[in-house]
């Protein structure tokens, strides 16, 4: 193959990823052998509420469960905020213990400190 063919397949190549995107994610990782829950309560504009209770289920190695949040989300620090701020609180309950979250700029930092990935699309939480 000569070395014009090469660059247009790889200049072609790199056009195709670079349209591709990934849906931002929410992972809660549990690894405590039982069951446990994520659960977050939020409230729209117009005032309506709405509880989102998410059951991970125990057993050996990591067990799994993911919100999308859809093509183009990052955990970018002004989303973060978007997202923290429709959210009153957030609860993560196991077997030996609950964590609670009220303060927004608590969420804040919570779900900054837990960014994975180059560009920020996922939100790994661990409950151990």
């Amino acid at each position: 193959m000569n070395l014009n063919k090469l660059f247009f397949i790889l200049l072609i190549s790199l056009l195709l990823l670079n349209s591709c995107d990934i849906a931002g994610r929410l992972d809660i990782v549990n690894r405590t052998g039982e069951t446990a829950y994520y659960c977050y309560y939020t409230q729209d504009n117009q005032g309506a509420k709405d509880t989102v209770l998410i059951e991970i289920s125990g057993g050996k190695g990591d067990n799994i469960e993911t919100i999308l949040m859809g093509f183009g989300h990052t955990w970018s620090k002004a989303q973060i905020k978007e997202y923290t701020n429709r959210i009153e609180k957030i609860e993560m309950v196991t077997g030996k213990d609950t964590t609670l979250l009220t303060d927004k700029s608590e969420m804040f930092d919570f779900f900054l400190a837990h960014r994975k990935g180059p560009f920020h699309k996922t939100v790994k939480i661990v409950l151990e």
